[in-house]
């Protein structure tokens, strides 16, 4: 994920410690928690409108088991 969050500074021109301040004051979370967020939301979407299984999507969503997902 710091990889992920480098880049995106790197895209933007800031470094990736004046990125997460800016991202914390604007958004009012973290940027490792908005990311965990959302992952929950879309996996939530997932689980009620699809018939896929959690574990399915669980590992698709990078968690590590299906425990630490539920």
């Amino acid at each position: 994920m710091e990889v992920i969050v480098e880049s995106i500074a790197n895209f933007d021109g800031f470094s990736k410690y004046h990125y997460h301040r800016i991202f914390q004051k604007e958004v009012g979370v973290t940027v490792s928690e908005y990311i965990r967020y959302r992952r929950i939301a879309n996996a939530a979407n997932l689980l009620l409108y699809t018939d896929e299984k959690i574990i399915d999507i669980a590992l698709y969503y990078r968690f590590e088991t299906q425990e630490s997902f539920i």
